[in-house]
């Protein structure tokens, strides 16, 4: 969910690279399974019954912390007007750059103002719009799993090349919500055959929308947070494993779902059909705790070990809860 330094490719060489691999764009869309590990047909997802048990935690604690900094912020920003007004009354020249009078407040609009003028135009003018007319069965795809969420405006899919880059992201300025894919990425999941995999990357992405964590009124309250990245990245963390186990629900396969994050970590595609999860799963167990503790306190990300063994424990969880509900309905039967 970070912006990264990406590189570009021209836009009819990425959509080459990516439909070579895709085949007949009329081919049937991934629909989700009716096995144990994913919901039952036509019935909709409730995105809040998937979020991490952590995320709220870290949120309340986020929220708090972030109230004070906001406080200790907030009567500088009502200054700064009246120290400018004051140095134009008396002809004294403003320094820009000083911090005296809030001038980086100025710099932190000026950079967000960049930010929401540069990113449309680096979407469509540089990378791949995933469309009915282009890469039709990514975009049927993506259809599907908004509409089991009932997502009624789904977000806009771009594939952007990055050389060396096998990642994906969600973004939103204002009420622009996107969902970028790396082209190699792309490549190599649909290189072995592994479309469910791509719908749980998707998936993944689509869950962060769904689930708020990319709404501009809460990323700028916790701003402040930032500056105590303990307490932020845990945020962040809990933000990413809520969105696996939405992904992977929406995907309707949990098995893909751990295989997808098995080949975010191998990077090959020619590896990547041959990838066991179950055993990527347990060098988990070869970590030393407190080294991989104190490593991870300020990562944004949770390691890709620690996400499948997550995927897999909350797929253990709701095997039970469906085995007792059934027990409960033949019982009343």
């Amino acid at each position: 969910m970070l912006w990264g330094d990406v590189g570009m490719r021209s836009p009819d060489e990425l959509e080459h690279s990516a439909t070579s691999r895709l085949g007949n764009e009329s081919e049937t869309p991934i629909e989700p399974n009716d096995s144990p590990n994913s919901e039952p047909e036509g019935v909709p997802i409730d995105p809040q019954r998937y979020r991490h048990e952590k995320e709220p935690l870290y949120l309340t604690l986020s929220a708090i912390i972030a109230v004070f900094l906001w406080c200790g912020l907030f009567p500088t920003a009502l200054i700064a007007p009246i120290v400018v007004v004051s140095d134009l009354l008396q002809e004294r020249p403003i320094n820009l750059l000083s911090g005296d009078w809030g001038g980086e407040y100025l710099i932190a609009g000026l950079i967000g103002l960049w930010a929401i003028l540069k990113y449309p135009t680096l979407f469509y003018g540089n990378s791949v719009r995933v469309s009915e007319k282009q890469l039709g069965s990514i975009h049927q795809m993506v259809q599907a799993m908004a509409q089991r969420a009932n997502f009624k405006h789904p977000p806009d899919v771009f594939i952007m090349g990055r050389e060396g880059g096998l990642n994906a992201l969600a973004a939103r300025l204002l009420k622009l919500r996107v969902i970028i894919l790396e082209g190699d990425l792309v490549d190599v999941l649909m290189k072995s055959k592994s479309e469910k995999e791509l719908a749980f990357v998707i998936g993944h992405e689509l869950a962060h929308h769904l689930l708020g964590h990319l709404s501009p009124a809460k990323l700028i309250f916790l701003l402040p947070v930032r500056v105590i990245p303990f307490i932020g990245a845990a945020y962040s963390r809990a933000c990413e494993l809520s969105a696996d186990r939405l992904g992977a629900v929406l995907c309707g396969d949990f098995d893909a779902a751990k295989r997808a994050l098995t080949a975010m970590a191998c990077r090959s595609e020619t590896l990547t059909r041959h990838l066991d999860s179950q055993a990527f799963m347990e060098q988990e167990q070869q970590l030393p705790r407190l080294r991989t503790w104190l490593l991870e306190l300020t990562a944004l990300h949770p390691r890709l070990t620690l996400r499948v063994r997550e995927l897999a424990q909350f797929e253990n969880r709701l095997r039970a809860e469906r085995h007792q509900q059934g027990e409960n309905n033949t019982g009343k039967g």
